[in-house]
Protein backbone atom coordinates (compact mmCIF):
# COMPACT_ATOMS: atom_id res chain seq x y z
CA UNK A 1 0.00 0.00 0.00
CA UNK A 2 2.96 2.34 0.63
CA UNK A 3 5.60 1.10 -1.84
CA UNK A 4 7.37 4.44 -2.05
CA UNK A 5 7.97 4.78 1.69
CA UNK A 6 8.88 2.38 4.45
CA UNK A 7 9.74 4.10 7.73
CA UNK A 8 12.88 3.18 9.63
CA UNK A 9 12.70 0.92 12.67
CA UNK A 10 13.41 3.88 14.94
CA UNK A 11 10.28 5.60 13.55
CA UNK A 12 8.16 2.52 14.37
CA UNK A 13 9.77 2.36 17.82
CA UNK A 14 9.15 6.03 18.54
CA UNK A 15 5.55 5.85 17.42
CA UNK A 16 4.90 2.75 19.53
CA UNK A 17 6.74 4.30 22.48
CA UNK A 18 4.32 7.23 22.44
CA UNK A 19 1.06 5.69 21.21
CA UNK A 20 1.34 1.93 21.75
CA UNK A 21 0.41 -0.40 24.55
CA UNK A 22 1.98 -3.59 25.92
CA UNK A 23 -0.77 -5.85 27.28
CA UNK A 24 -0.39 -9.10 29.16
CA UNK A 25 -3.34 -10.91 30.69
CA UNK A 26 -4.20 -14.39 31.90
CA UNK A 27 -5.97 -16.76 29.56
CA UNK A 28 -9.17 -18.50 30.61
CA UNK A 29 -7.29 -21.60 31.80
CA UNK A 30 -5.44 -19.49 34.39
CA UNK A 31 -2.10 -21.16 33.58
CA UNK A 32 -1.03 -19.32 30.43
CA UNK A 33 -0.87 -15.63 29.56
CA UNK A 34 -1.50 -13.70 26.36
CA UNK A 35 0.87 -10.92 25.39
CA UNK A 36 -0.14 -8.26 22.86
CA UNK A 37 1.16 -5.08 21.30
CA UNK A 38 -1.59 -2.63 20.32
CA UNK A 39 -1.96 0.87 18.93
CA UNK A 40 -5.26 2.75 18.65
CA UNK A 41 -5.28 5.73 16.31
CA UNK A 42 -7.43 7.74 13.95
CA UNK A 43 -4.60 7.72 11.42
CA UNK A 44 -5.20 4.59 9.35
CA UNK A 45 -2.17 5.01 7.01
CA UNK A 46 0.28 4.78 9.92
CA UNK A 47 -1.39 1.67 11.31
CA UNK A 48 -1.33 0.16 7.81
CA UNK A 49 2.45 0.63 7.84
CA UNK A 50 2.67 -1.30 11.13
CA UNK A 51 0.43 -4.02 9.69
CA UNK A 52 2.52 -4.31 6.51
CA UNK A 53 5.82 -4.38 8.39
CA UNK A 54 4.98 -6.59 11.38
CA UNK A 55 1.71 -8.42 10.60
CA UNK A 56 -1.08 -8.73 13.14
CA UNK A 57 -4.60 -7.45 12.63
CA UNK A 58 -6.04 -4.07 11.77
CA UNK A 59 -9.67 -3.27 12.61
CA UNK A 60 -11.98 -0.28 12.70
CA UNK A 61 -13.36 0.49 16.16
CA UNK A 62 -16.54 2.35 15.30
CA UNK A 63 -18.43 2.03 18.56
CA UNK A 64 -16.34 4.27 20.82
CA UNK A 65 -16.25 7.58 19.01
CA UNK A 66 -17.87 9.62 16.25
CA UNK A 67 -14.59 9.96 14.36
CA UNK A 68 -12.92 6.92 12.81
CA UNK A 69 -10.72 4.99 15.23
CA UNK A 70 -8.58 2.02 14.24
CA UNK A 71 -6.60 -0.56 16.16
CA UNK A 72 -3.50 -2.50 15.15
CA UNK A 73 -3.02 -5.60 17.30
CA UNK A 74 -0.18 -8.09 17.39
CA UNK A 75 -0.65 -11.26 19.46
CA UNK A 76 1.21 -14.09 17.77
CA UNK A 77 4.21 -15.11 19.91
CA UNK A 78 6.72 -15.09 17.06
CA UNK A 79 5.43 -11.84 15.56
CA UNK A 80 5.50 -10.17 18.99
CA UNK A 81 9.02 -11.43 19.56
CA UNK A 82 10.26 -10.02 16.24
CA UNK A 83 8.48 -6.71 16.86
CA UNK A 84 9.64 -6.19 20.45
CA UNK A 85 13.23 -7.27 19.73
CA UNK A 86 13.29 -4.88 16.74
CA UNK A 87 12.04 -1.78 18.53
CA UNK A 88 13.50 -2.34 22.02
CA UNK A 89 16.85 -0.56 21.42
CA UNK A 90 15.06 2.57 20.16
CA UNK A 91 12.43 3.00 22.90
CA UNK A 92 12.56 5.11 26.03
CA UNK A 93 9.24 5.27 27.87
CA UNK A 94 8.09 1.69 27.24
CA UNK A 95 11.56 0.14 27.27
CA UNK A 96 11.10 -1.58 30.69
CA UNK A 97 7.68 -2.96 29.62
CA UNK A 98 9.15 -4.22 26.36
CA UNK A 99 12.07 -5.84 28.22
CA UNK A 100 9.57 -7.68 30.43
CA UNK A 101 7.58 -8.70 27.35
CA UNK A 102 10.75 -10.06 25.75
CA UNK A 103 11.47 -12.07 28.90
CA UNK A 104 8.01 -13.67 28.68
CA UNK A 105 8.34 -14.34 24.95
CA UNK A 106 11.71 -16.01 25.36
CA UNK A 107 10.28 -18.18 28.14
CA UNK A 108 7.18 -19.17 26.13
CA UNK A 109 8.99 -19.77 22.84
CA UNK A 110 11.42 -22.12 24.59
CA UNK A 111 8.54 -24.44 25.61
CA UNK A 112 7.44 -27.32 23.36
CA UNK A 113 5.02 -26.34 20.60
CA UNK A 114 3.13 -29.63 20.64
CA UNK A 115 1.70 -31.65 23.50
CA UNK A 116 0.31 -30.57 26.85
CA UNK A 117 1.26 -27.19 28.16
CA UNK A 118 1.95 -28.61 31.61
CA UNK A 119 5.46 -27.21 31.34
CA UNK A 120 4.11 -23.65 31.72
CA UNK A 121 4.84 -22.31 35.17
CA UNK A 122 1.95 -19.91 35.95
CA UNK A 123 4.09 -18.06 38.48
CA UNK A 124 6.38 -16.84 35.67
CA UNK A 125 3.46 -15.35 33.75
CA UNK A 126 1.95 -13.89 36.90
CA UNK A 127 5.25 -12.22 37.87
CA UNK A 128 5.84 -10.70 34.43
CA UNK A 129 2.20 -9.59 34.00
CA UNK A 130 2.33 -7.89 37.43
CA UNK A 131 5.61 -6.21 36.48
CA UNK A 132 4.19 -4.85 33.20
CA UNK A 133 1.10 -3.60 35.07
CA UNK A 134 3.27 -1.87 37.69
CA UNK A 135 5.48 -0.29 35.02
CA UNK A 136 2.37 1.17 33.35
CA UNK A 137 1.40 2.88 36.60
CA UNK A 138 4.76 4.62 37.02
Amino acid sequence: MHPQYTPSIDYFAGYFDGEGCVLMRARMNGRDYRLEATIKSGCLPILELFHEQFGGSLVKLSRWTNKPLYEWRLGNLRECSLFFHSIHPFTIEKRPQIAAAIEWLEYRLALPVRGPRAAIDPSVGHRIAALIWELKRN
